[in-house]
């Protein structure tokens, strides 16, 4: 189950504070990323095999499920502004209105940062 939390550093010290558990009921998550300051997307599972994307709102109770358009993706992309990717060592896809558009020529997306 995802957990966030506040990295402070003081001079040589480091701690981590403040952590809060993200709403949902995941129990394995394969891959994260940002897709802004307050959400969070998780590719992972609720104790099922096949994994789906999750749309996490820290500090709301809101959460998005979706399906995933192969079971042997791997990975997911986000950034504020920019459209949520997932991919594998094969294919990638990009979010589209309803459902995933494949990509090609495109594996194990990602976005700087």
């Amino acid at each position: 189950e995802p957990w966030v939390a506040r990295v402070e550093r003081d001079g040589t010290t480091v701690r981590v504070a403040a952590p809060i558990r993200l709403p949902g009921g995941l129990t394995q998550a394969t891959d994260l990323a940002w897709a802004d300051a307050g959400t969070l997307v998780v590719l992972g599972s609720e104790g099922e095999p096949m994994p789906r994307v999750y749309s996490l709102s820290v500090g709301a109770s809101r959460v998005r499920a979706s399906s995933v358009p192969d079971g042997s993706v791997t990975s997911v992309a986000a950034a504020p502004g920019f459209l949520t990717l997932l991919g594998d060592s094969e294919s990638s896809w990009r979010a589209s209105v309803s459902s995933w558009a494949e990509l090609s020529g495109v594996t194990a997306p990602v976005y700087p940062g």
